[in-house]
């Protein structure tokens, strides 16, 4: 062959070109599919997702047996009722704010509750000292 002459590709060239091409837009196609699927799997929650009311009260009702039969092993936490309230913060805690006092208290330990106590005791000490109402200062604390 001259210079001046093209060369033409052959039958089977032709051939040879035409499936390498094929095989790789179909390996490209099977990659990006391939990634697709992978995506879907990993953010899709998968499976059946839905919960039945019966199947919660169940769990609730199994936590609670549960929480149950621990506090019979552990030593209890006291009550509030075990507490009793200081005499200058009866006036202001009888009735339904008294039911209120012990609410905010029930979590606390013997001594986190007389602590409490004797400081909302200085607390309302210092309100009247100070001519504020009481009430008014023991509600500052809580909020």
């Amino acid at each position: 062959m001259s210079n001046g002459e093209k060369r033409t590709a052959s039958g089977f060239e032709k051939f040879v070109f035409a499936v390498t091409r094929v095989f790789a837009l179909c390996g490209a196609a099977a990659v990006v599919i391939g990634i697709v699927i992978l995506a879907m799997r990993l953010l899709s929650p998968g499976g059946n997702t839905t919960v039945s009311y019966t199947e919660v009260a169940n769990k609730m009702a199994a936590t609670t047996k549960s929480a149950d039969s621990d506090t019979e092993t552990e030593p209890s936490k006291p009550t509030a009722a075990t507490v009793a309230i200081p005499d200058d913060l009866k006036p202001y805690f009888k009735g339904k704010n008294e039911g209120i006092l012990r609410n905010w208290i029930e979590d606390l330990s013997e001594d986190q509750q007389k602590d409490f106590l004797k400081n909302m005791s200085q607390v309302v000490r210092e309100a009247k000292a100070k001519n504020v109402d009481p009430n008014d200062a023991v509600t500052r604390i809580r909020h």
